[in-house]
């Protein structure tokens, strides 16, 4: 079992740190109070990957009083069990950073609602920050968000990880008479290209069939028009790592929808998959 523990200061990203570890497929599970943490690894021995979050008022959960202790001897004794591979992420930031990000979010920090003799944001945040520090110290991995955004966040646990981010390519084809499709990244328009509908020996067919493969493949400007959106393609391929998008929409449109775009969708899905580049293919219009 791959086991990842991630714990730190509130506001300082642990949420957003075990959503992207879910989206990397890891079964997540936040706010564990660690009562219960090797009960429930025991429970969850079926599973690969697992990522739990781990923060202030879990550690708390009995009777408000701090246990670091506990949870230190824990991470230990799972660190040395050999069925197990943990990874310990202690996630941190600036304390003028996480107060300004409480107060842009309007939430109240937990250690207010969890002890009565903290009042202020500021109070709770020192407090906090002096309890969970020690654990940075045990720690295989400490973060510091103060000057990432999400997307860095996510970059920087890929980098740290053996997990190969894949972005899925979904590809329709549609006719223009049918209106735009509204969930397209990018739209081509093959207009440009032969119609096979003006012959009559083809109009009945789709882009699937073997004579209209045949008279598409006959005009120059097909071959010229697939390399050119391969190219392009494979272009925003990488460039989406600087977004980190999950999945690129693309749609490739003719007139009715049957013909020509059909091909289109074919011809560049199978191109993709075999340049190892994973997509979808879907015909939104296509009658038969």
């Amino acid at each position: 079992m791959e086991l990842i523990i991630v714990s730190g200061l509130s506001g300082s990203g642990k949420s957003t740190c075990l959503n992207i570890l879910e989206d990397m497929g890891h079964h997540c599970i936040d706010n564990m109070p660690i009562e219960f943490l090797e009960n429930l690894i025991k429970s969850l021995t079926g599973y690969k990957k697992i990522a739990i979050g781990i923060d202030i008022r879990t550690i708390l959960f009995n009777n408000n009083s701090p246990n670091i202790s506990n949870l230190f001897q824990m991470i230990v004794g799972i660190k040395n069990h050999q069925d197990i591979k943990l990874k310990f992420i202690y996630v941190t930031a600036n304390i003028e950073i996480i107060s300004k990000r409480f107060n842009s979010t309007k939430r109240r920090h937990p250690l207010i609602d969890l002890t009565n003799d903290i009042s202020s944001l500021n109070d709770a945040l020192k407090s906090e920050q002096e309890l969970l520090d020690p654990l940075a110290s045990i720690a295989d991995l400490v973060i510091d968000t103060s000057q990432m955004s999400p997307y860095d966040l996510q970059r920087y646990l890929f980098n740290h990880s053996k997990y190969v981010k894949q972005t899925h390519i979904f590809i329709q084809s549609f006719g223009f008479k049918h209106g735009l499709p509204t969930n397209s990244d990018y739209i081509f328009d093959v207009r440009f290209i032969p119609n096979p509908y003006w012959d009559e020996s083809l109009r009945e067919l789709s882009g699937k069939d073997k004579k209209v493969i045949t008279f598409l493949q006959k005009q120059k400007i097909t071959e010229i028009t697939i390399n050119n959106f391969i190219e392009f393609i494979k272009f925003i391929y990488k460039q989406n790592d600087n977004i980190n998008k999950p999945y690129i929409n693309i749609a490739i449109g003719c007139t009715g929808g049957q013909h020509r775009s059909v091909y289109f969708v074919e011809k560049v899905h199978e191109i993709l998959n075999n340049s190892k580049i994973k997509s979808n293919k879907f015909h939104r219009d296509l009658i038969n």
